[in-house]
């Protein structure tokens, strides 16, 4: 005789159910009788908590503690070199230049002010142009029949000009034809201010046409945007006309590495002229090894460039 079967013989398979996990009954429950939350209150609550270093409304710690000291915005920061250390790789003695330093890898390359401490003695009559020196080193190099002559630094100042302001000021929705903002157009409108060296445009708000900008430094931001409205940038002070790019921007190029070159950059679009310099920053990873030939490169993109097995030729 055949079995018969209806839906109240039907259960789930074994182990696919479990009992519901009963808290808050007590110590018996085996959750303790604060039901596994720690404590009760404002932190025991579904949600609840309170933020780090709150102390139930007391003046926390990092209020009471006495504070010193602060951080000068304006400190001009030197690269210090010894004076052992040029004895050392300029043993015949004779001039020795910021540029000369940074070809020994005495101080980095993007290193702008450097000092000379008198740690050494020297026997040689050197010639030192660098931006300070110390008494020690004046006295010494002095009495070995050398000279130190101080560089001045020029500190840049531009009033800055945004992609918003451009925008507003010279108002302008069509990307078939450009309009061209001269320094003359900016210095009208009262956007240059008196005393500055002159405009850096930097990539803050939107535009919604093509220009053609006349500008003193521009950031990269700033010109990416431009150009990607059909505009076009110029730079008039060859010190600030680079292009950075990054290693996430390689990555993005050129995902199976080999050889970047101006000519490589310009057909990805990044490089729009030959008076254009070419600059490599230390932001991302490096998927591959690479051979650049470029004009300038941070050190700290330099040495993670050679640790993946690349190689850069300066320009």
């Amino acid at each position: 005789m055949s079995k018969v079967f209806d839906l109240s013989m039907l259960k789930p398979n074994p182990g696919f159910k479990h009992k519901r996990k009963r808290i808050g009954r007590g110590p018996g429950s085996g959750w303790g009788r604060r039901a596994g939350k720690g404590q009760k209150g404002q932190k025991a609550r579904s949600g609840g908590g309170v933020r780090p270093g709150f102390e139930g409304g007391q003046m926390p710690l990092q209020r009471r503690l006495p504070k010193r000291g602060f951080i000068n915005v304006f400190r001009r920061e030197y690269a210090v070199v010894n004076l052992e250390d040029i004895v050392k790789h300029f043993p015949e003695g004779g001039e020795i230049t910021v540029e000369a330093l940074k070809a020994k890898g005495l101080v980095p390359r993007k290193a702008e002010l450097v000092k000379i401490l008198g740690n050494g003695n020297i026997d040689k009559a050197y010639a030192i142009k660098v931006h300070k020196v110390s008494g020690t080193v004046r006295d010494k190099i002095e009495k070995a029949g050398g000279s130190v002559e101080l560089l001045e630094h020029a500190t840049h100042s531009f009033s800055e000009l945004t992609l918003g302001a451009l925008s507003r000021m010279f108002p302008h929705k069509s990307r078939d034809s450009r309009m061209k903002v001269s320094l003359d157009d900016l210095k009208a409108k009262g956007l240059i201010a008196e005393g500055s060296e002159g405009v850096e445009l930097i990539g803050v708000g939107t535009i919604n046409g093509a220009y053609e900008v006349e500008v003193h430094k521009v950031s990269l931001k700033a010109r990416r945007v431009i150009e990607a409205m059909g505009g076009k940038v110029r730079v008039i002070d060859p010190r600030f006309n680079y292009v950075e790019i990054s290693f996430s921007d390689l990555a993005k190029w050129f995902p199976k590495g080999g050889e970047i070159t101006p000519e490589t950059l310009k057909k990805v679009g990044v490089v729009k002229d030959d008076t254009t310099s070419i600059r490599l920053v230390d932001t991302g990873r490096v998927v591959a090894p690479y051979t650049l030939r470029i004009h300038k490169i941070s050190r700290a993109a330099r040495r993670k460039l050679e640790a993946a097995g690349g190689k850069v030729e300066l320009i």
